[in-house]
């Protein structure tokens, strides 16, 4: 059995008690903005190198070579990747395949090239080599308490 397919076995069996939902960071840059959103996975498959997670608005997170993962009920994170894809529908509108956008980073020694479908403003991106490839990040409790 291959990691990818250990890990998508590993996220399947541990589903109900471990971190799934988060906001995510890939090579260290946020999906929108930090703490912008929160996405929950759903399933996981696992095939050769690749493990591929479902979440629960429909997007699909594609992870090639995962290495040096930390599955738990506090923390989701793959340090190391040779290429993360994210494909999401624009939120709000109808789930078509016009409306589905992608942003892709490949390793190639010590830099990442990154592709990015988005056609309402130019993102930048930096992603950093040295970050894990991916990671849920918990909303800081500072930002889930309630104003006062």
């Amino acid at each position: 059995m291959s990691t990818a397919e250990s890990l998508a076995q590993q996220i399947t069996n541990a589903l109900p008690e471990i971190k799934r939902g988060g906001t995510l960071r890939m090579f260290g840059e946020w999906f929108g903005r930090a703490w912008d959103n929160s996405h929950e996975i759903t399933s996981a498959m696992g095939s050769g190198n690749l493990l591929e997670m479902r979440f629960d608005e429909s997007e699909t997170l594609c992870v090639w070579d995962p290495k040096d993962a930390v599955i738990s009920k506090d923390e989701f994170q793959i340090a190391r990747a040779s290429r993360v894809r994210w494909q999401w529908f624009y939120y709000g509108r109808p789930q078509r395949p016009e409306n589905l956008h992608t942003i892709e980073y490949r390793v190639s020694g010590h830099s990442i090239s990154v592709s990015d479908t988005t056609d309402w403003y130019e993102p930048e991106h930096n992603p950093d080599v040295t970050a894990p490839a991916v990671e849920l990040v918990s909303f800081p409790v500072e930002l889930l308490s309630p104003q006062g």
